[in-house]
């Protein structure tokens, strides 16, 4: 068996220690929000939506759910799918126009 030695600088060693939120139930409703963002129906953009609020609610500092609330106004003005907005948004060779590098 081979082992891998990693050598993480303070920075990344104390964001890996990071939580995003103290609050389980936040925690579980951006989760939920998400999944919810990967359907294409108007309605689940809805349900996301309240979700993310919720989550809001219980923990004004977390950014993910913010964020998922923003993606869901975002969906509603663009007329895309809140899936695309999140494919987008989460993966790094994304161009502005859509296309992947």
């Amino acid at each position: 068996m081979r082992t891998l030695a990693v050598k993480l600088t303070s920075f990344e060693q104390d964001r890996s220690f990071d939580k995003p939120t103290d609050s389980l139930n936040a925690y579980e409703k951006v989760l939920r929000g998400r999944q919810l963002l990967s359907d294409t129906e108007f309605s689940a953009n809805l349900d996301a939506r309240e979700l993310f609020k919720e989550a809001i609610d219980l923990d004004q500092a977390y950014a993910d759910a913010h964020v998922g609330l923003g993606l869901t106004h975002i969906a509603d003005y663009t007329g895309a799918g809140s899936k695309t907005l999140l494919m987008l948004l989460t993966h790094r060779n994304a161009t502005p126009s859509g296309r992947l590098t």
